[in-house]
């Protein structure tokens, strides 16, 4: 079985300024969710939280859905 990940969703908050990614990764499924840093003048976007490890798709979305507000929120479920 492959140890690749591969992102399944991602979706991008509407200012921007954070993005989460559904991904599939040695038969597991996680979720990660990134947000605009800054240093000095340099933007970029850091990991700002990294979920567990799911045994399905479903459970991964249901969760990552629940717990990144700004998804909820804007309805992009």
């Amino acid at each position: 079985m492959s140890q690749e990940a591969r992102v399944l969703r991602r979706i991008d908050s509407a200012d921007g300024k954070r993005y989460a990614e559904l991904t599939a990764r040695g038969g597991f499924y996680v979720f990660e969710e990134y947000a605009e840093d800054r240093d000095g003048e340099y933007v970029f976007m850091a990991p700002s939280h990294c979920s567990g490890l799911y045994a399905t798709q479903a459970e991964a979305e249901r969760d990552m859905i629940a717990q990144l507000s700004w998804i909820r929120d804007s309805g992009a479920s």
